[in-house]
C-alpha cells in the first residue's frame, strides 16, 4: 500500500475542536474550581481544621491534576488504611470530572517543612 492509498479521516467527538480539545474548557475551568473545594472541605472534616492544607490543580488537554499538601501529621488521616480514604477519594473526584468530559488524578501529598507551606525538597 503506497502513502497515496492511505486517506486521514477527521472524526470530532461530541464537544471538541478540531484539534480534538474540548471546546468547553473554560467553562470546565469553575467545575475544576469546585472540585478543588469539594476536596478542601473532605479534607478538612477528615484531618481537622487545625491542620495546614493546600489544594492546587493543574490542566492539561483532558486531565486535571490536582496536587494536595499536607502536613505530616495529618498524612495518616489522609492516607487511611492500605490507602482506602485516598481511594476514596480519588473515586468520587474521577465520577464528579467524568461527568465533565475530563480526567482528574489526585497527586500524592508532600509534608510540610517548618509550618511554610511549601513541599520539602528532595535533595
Amino acid at each position: 500500500m503506497s502513502k497515496a492509498d492511505v486517506q486521514v479521516v477527521l472524526v470530532r467527538s461530541q464537544g471538541r475542536n478540531e484539534d480534538g480539545v474540548y471546546s468547553q474548557d473554560d467553562k470546565n475551568d469553575g467545575v475544576r474550581e469546585q472540585i478543588a473545594e469539594v476536596i478542601r472541605e473532605i479534607l478538612s472534616i477528615a484531618c481537622g481544621s487545625d491542620v495546614n492544607l493546600l489544594v492546587d490543580w493543574m490542566k492539561g488537554d483532558r486531565t486535571t491534576v490536582y496536587k494536595i499538601t499536607i502536613e505530616q501529621k495529618a498524612l495518616g488521616r489522609l492516607l487511611g488504611a492500605k490507602g482506602s480514604h485516598i481511594n476514596g477519594l480519588r473515586s468520587i473526584i474521577n465520577a464528579m470530572s467524568g461527568n465533565h468530559g475530563f480526567r482528574a488524578i489526585i497527586e500524592s501529598p508532600h509534608t510540610f517543612e517548618y509550618g511554610a507551606l511549601t513541599p520539602k525538597s528532595r535533595d
